[in-house]
């Protein structure tokens, strides 16, 4: 009983361990209006993705982690992300 335990505990403590955390969020212009295939990069694990037609992307990271955003005719802008969904004006 003991052993079943310990190994139903150090599964869930595997699971937890290696659970991806996304970071979720939209980019818009000044004028509120979407801003599509917008890089977006993770500067901790140097991930890419690109935003869709309406401006959204999904990224893995946590909170903490600096992103970046690239688009030709933009300016390059650095975010620190201190939630998981947020917005980003350019």
């Amino acid at each position: 009983m003991k052993l079943k335990l310990f190994f139903f505990f150090s599964f869930v403590f595997f699971i937890n361990i290696h659970a991806q955390e996304y970071i979720f969020g939209k980019t818009i212009s000044e004028h509120n209006d979407e801003i599509p295939d917008v890089t977006v990069i993770n500067i901790r694990t140097d991930e890419r993705v690109a935003t869709n037609r309406d401006g959204h992307f999904m990224i893995l990271g946590r909170a903490g982690d600096e992103l970046r955003f690239v688009k030709p005719g933009f300016e390059r802008a650095n975010k620190k992300s201190d939630q998981r969904k947020y917005e980003f004006s350019y």
